[in-house]
């Protein structure tokens, strides 16, 4: 991790001390993608989310965080972490097993919590010239979070296929530099977990 990345990392710790999470509360729990978004206001209107989004956070770091989550046995928890893992030095592999042992923690130690895992966004090639190579790990790892849904307790929504265009890239109408979104984006991703939510008898719309 970079000193800029370590930096803003113990800012947001620092930032989670000072308000910390209240027993219950549903949170969304991630990197840049989940941090970078106002989730109440795009959300629900009468229901309080959490944001414990970290830019720069890897599956690795996310598991070394968890114990905050897990103290106070959220009602769900909505994950979407991996992104980062594609240029750490993670294989497909390995962040596919830290999200499932992700999930498994939760699973285990909150019994009663909904846990949904999102699967990973696709990158775009342009401005960035990645290529193909990232996107080909990305579907390699939600093809593995898929298989194992059912077995390890969690729901999966699948924000990938929302995400992607016919080339298997993200989006390009939905993203600012081909990996974090912009408001079109974010709107697509908050309607899923709203339906989500809504579906699983989390939340009601008012008016």
């Amino acid at each position: 991790m970079t000193p800029t990345a370590q930096r803003h990392f113990s800012e947001r710790l620092e930032d989670f001390s000072e308000a910390p999470l209240n027993c219950r509360e549903i949170v969304m729990l991630g990197d840049s993608l989940t941090e970078l978004h106002v989730w109440n206001e795009a959300v629900a209107n009468n229901l309080v989310l959490r944001n414990r989004g970290i830019s720069w956070d890897t599956s690795d770091g996310l598991l070394l965080r968890l114990d905050e989550i897990i103290a106070i046995r959220p009602r769900a928890v909505f994950l979407l972490i991996g992104t980062n893992d594609l240029w750490s030095g993670n294989s497909p592999e390995t962040t596919a097993s830290n999200i499932l042992k992700i999930a498994d923690r939760i699973r285990t130690q909150s019994p009663g919590s909904l846990i949904f895992v999102q699967t990973i966004f696709p990158v775009t090639g342009a401005p960035l010239n990645w290529g193909a190579a990232p996107n080909k790990k990305v579907r390699t790892i939600n093809a593995l979070l898929k298989s194992e849904s059912d077995k390890a307790g969690y729901t999966l929504l699948d924000t990938y296929a929302l995400m992607v265009d016919r080339n298997g890239f993200l989006n390009a109408a939905y993203t600012t530099d081909g990996v974090h979104l912009n408001e079109r984006g974010y709107d697509v991703w908050s309607a899923l977990v709203s339906d989500a939510l809504a579906r699983h008898g989390l939340w009601k719309q008012t008016p």
